[in-house]
This record gives structure tokens, C-alpha cells and sequence, in this order.
């Protein structure tokens, strides 16, 4: 996105002939327009990402995708829920960005 002050990437998907609903990530691309693939990934802040469709998809409907890493091919986990038919959940790599350990009060 040029005049921005951050770098937006789109992480083309292709799916995995394993049965599994498994998809993986091409290289990335810096606009939005270039992406053909059904399903591709928004990285807006690093390591975080949305799933994004070109067609509409009913909500939920891709909450059982397996998606992997573009950093290291990890199966990533989903964060939260679909926005719209076309903004689905965010998903983020405990390898790459490991969450962080909840604070026990003694």
C-alpha cells in the first residue's frame, strides 16, 4: 500500500491434496489486487493474519481449514471469529509468536 506507513502483505493460499483441509501460503504479494486464489492471508502487524476469501463464504464455514505458517509451516490457530463473508478469523503461529504466559496472583 504505497503512502502507508506499514506494509501490508497478501499471502496467496493453495490447498493440499492430503484430504486434511490443509492450506499453505505462496509468496507474498504488497497489493491486495494481485491475489487470484480462492483464499489468501491479511498480515496487517507481524505474525498476525486474517483470512480473507474472494467469494463469499458462509460464517463458519472455515473454521475447520488447517492453515499454515508463511514464516515456518506451522498449523497456525485461530483467534477469533469471521467478521463478514469475506473477513473470516485471525490466526497466529505459537511457534513464531508464542503467547503469553498468564500472570498467577499469589
Amino acid at each position: 500500500m504505497k503512502g502507508s506507513l506499514f506494509l501490508i502483505r497478501y499471502h496467496p493460499l493453495i490447498p493440499v491434496d492430503n484430504g486434511e483441509m490443509d492450506y499453505r501460503p505462496l509468496f507474498p504479494a504488497e497489493n491486495e489486487e494481485d491475489v487470484k486464489s480462492d483464499f489468501y492471508l491479511e498480515e496487517v502487524v507481524a505474525a498476525i493474519f486474517r483470512l480473507k476469501s474472494q467469494r463469499a463464504i458462509a460464517p463458519g464455514a472455515c473454521e475447520n481449514l488447517k492453515i499454515r505458517c508463511p514464516l515456518c509451516g506451522n498449523i497456525m490457530r485461530r483467534t477469533s471469529s469471521d467478521r463478514d463473508s469475506f473477513k473470516h478469523g485471525y490466526y497466529t503461529c505459537d511457534k513464531c509468536n508464542p503467547p503469553k504466559p498468564k500472570e498467577v496472583k499469589i
